[in-house]
């Protein structure tokens, strides 16, 4: 056991250490004896190592030798039937195969990986299906999440990638009522936390869905809106909505008795996403219903209104979970819906999210170049806030984002107040 016998030789002198792993790297790097070592700040039991081995004295503190020197002193020692190679695979403990042929065989790895998803079989249409092949495909819809644990335990990851296929395909087809996560989770998963959104799982299923719908949520808010798009039901207490003149229908076509009674007062009411969850539609055909984000604008509009059939909605700022599944029923309904809220970066934006929501159905009101320039405040934008304006697609807003870019101030619904009830007393729209 000649390599055994020189490997312990090197290992006996501490002086070696520092020079064997720079030779290892070399080696990693070339995959034969070739390039320089360079040993900084060599101490003198490593230089007294060296001249034993190389047969050269060194006097510097910063000692220089390549490996095909190295490699011809090994060869001109008692150990001359041992390789370099097989020198470091004794002292190291490991192949000393090439950082190129370790990222090759990396790469073969990988990629039977996908081809054992892909091979998993059923229709190439459904959400599970779609997903890895995405992710095969791309860098991108947790394909680097699923890497990363792959370098740990392939098995593992494998079969958690494969569970989250089974669960898209089982929201894809689900027809019946929402489904509680923790639900989900135990059904598929033994653990009713499976899926919270600090597990690996969690994360998995996050951007699973958002690949389906090609938007990842940047907030808890829009992680819940996320879910209860494919029927998965969070925290369904804390979202909630609030509301005037809205009629609610089950599933049997008849008003909610509790929520119609509340709106035949003209009364405001609170609707949690839990009570909305059981709600099949919303609003009537025609029916005009006006959204402010303002808590204190809509009530000021609720006290003025009571005699008109239109319904109010208060946002509260950005958008919860409950506000959109409330205007997705009334957008389906055939509802009138108007969005008026602040002119800064955050209302312009939440108006932009919610038009490109609506998709036709929601329209803007009193957003408009002319009315930021008449009620314009002395309250500055700072720039950072005012970068956020880049992202608006809808291009009225755009046009707004031009005077506000330039001015640099904003404006609050509270200044036109009174135009706001003016245009639903005139049935202007």
């Amino acid at each position: 056991m000649l390599q055994k016998e020189c490997a312990g030789y090197f290992k006996s002198d501490r002086g070696y250490e520092r020079p064997m792993q720079l030779i290892r790297k070399k080696w990693k790097s070339y995959g034969r004896a070739a390039g320089t070592v360079v040993l900084k700040n060599a101490t003198e039991q490593e230089r007294q190592a060296l001249q034993k081995f190389m047969g050269v004295a060194y006097h510097e503190q910063e000692v220089e030798f390549t490996l095909a020197a190295w490699e011809k002193a090994l060869k001109e020692s008692r150990y001359a039937q041992v390789t370099l190679k097989q020198l470091l695979e004794g002292y190291f403990q490991e192949s000393m195969e090439t950082n190129q042929a370790l990222k090759q065989q990396e790469q073969e790895e990988r990629a039977e990986f996908w081809r054992a998803l892909q091979g998993r079989g059923g229709d190439s249409e459904t959400w599970g299906n779609i997903w890895i092949e995405k992710m095969a495909r791309e860098a991108g819809a947790g394909s680097q999440i699923v890497l990363k644990e792959f370098k740990k335990n392939p098995a593992v990851i494998k079969d958690q990638v494969l569970e989250i296929a089974a669960i898209l395909e089982y929201l894809q087809n689900n027809k019946t009522a929402p489904i509680r996560l923790a639900v989900l989770a135990a059904r598929f998963t033994g653990n009713p936390h499976a899926f919270d959104g600090n597990t690996l799982s969690g994360k998995l299923l996050i951007q699973a869905l958002s690949c389906m719908f090609e938007s990842y949520p940047q907030n808890a808010e829009e992680r819940m809106d996320l879910l209860y798009r494919v029927g998965i039901l969070t925290d369904t207490l804390s979202s909630f909505t609030i509301g005037m003149g809205i009629p609610l229908f089950l599933t049997d076509g008849s008003e909610h008795p509790g929520y119609g009674i509340m709106r035949e007062r003209r009364e405001i009411v609170q609707l949690p996403l839990e009570s909305l969850s059981s709600i099949a539609s919303a609003g009537k055909s025609g029916q005009r219903i006006f959204v402010v984000e303002n808590q204190m604008v809509f009530s000021h509009l609720c006290e003025q209104i009571k005699n008109h059939e239109c319904g109010v909605i208060c946002t509260s700022g950005q958008c919860r979970t409950a506000s959109l599944v409330l205007l997705d029923l009334l957008c389906r309904s055939g509802s009138k819906i108007y969005y008026s809220g602040d002119y800064d970066p955050e209302g312009l934006l939440i108006a932009d999210k919610l038009i490109r929501r609506g998709k036709g159905n929601i329209y803007l009101w009193h957003y408009d170049p002319e009315t930021y320039r008449r009620y314009i405040s002395a309250e500055v934008i700072s720039s950072e806030r005012l970068q956020s304006l880049g992202k608006l697609e809808n291009k009225g807003l755009q046009e707004i984002a031009v005077w506000m870019k330039n001015k640099k101030r904003a404006a609050y619904q509270e200044m036109y107040l009174e135009q706001l009830i003016q245009d639903i007393d005139s049935d202007a729209f």
